[in-house]
């Protein structure tokens, strides 16, 4: 909730409002050990030190929180701060590490697409692996109810015959 907030405060430039909120959100991350959180609003804080001016600042927070996502590996989250680190370094006129984070955006951006197109292809192949089976499966339903017509017609026939059989037996010898 309290991210939400700083999200919102940042978003209207109001930014020492942003870091109030997201600091308490660290609070409450830390609180339940989740990292994946704070390194969101450490990000976060960095990008209201940004919007103040404060690069110095700007930079040691992304950083953190880069750190953060980089050991988890959340590629999006690691692409979205890069991004972010872009954009102090740019602001900071280091043009050098602007574009060497640049290039890192766009490492992940292809990263991230080639996975989603791996991921995409193998969700399709489980699914016409799943297809075949049903296929199967169907196919041996089916050749098991013929193979139990089969077996119903043969004993229905067996039965037909025993019984002609006992009736010329009883009427032979018994009209004798």
């Amino acid at each position: 909730l309290n991210s939400n907030i700083a999200y919102c405060y940042r978003n209207l430039g109001l930014y020492d409002s942003a870091l109030f909120y997201n600091r308490v959100s660290i609070k409450y991350k830390k609180l339940a050990n989740d990292e994946i959180g704070l390194s969101y609003s450490l990000d976060a804080i960095g990008r209201a030190y940004l919007g103040l001016g404060n690069l110095d600042s700007a930079e040691s927070y992304v950083l953190r929180a880069r750190e953060i996502a980089v050991r988890f590996k959340k590629m999006y989250k690691i692409k979205d701060i890069t991004e972010h680190l872009v954009d102090v370094y740019a602001a900071k006129k280091d043009f050098e590490k602007a574009y060497l984070y640049m290039d890192t955006v766009m490492f992940y951006d292809d990263s991230i697409y080639n996975e989603e197109i791996r991921e995409s292809a193998e969700l399709y192949q489980r699914k016409y692996d799943l297809n075949k089976k049903e296929q199967e499966i169907a196919k041996l339903k089916s050749e098991q109810k013929i193979s139990e017509a089969e077996q119903k017609s043969f004993w229905w026939m067996f039965g037909k015959c025993t019984g002609c059989v006992t009736l010329y037996y009883l009427l032979c010898f018994h009209v004798v």
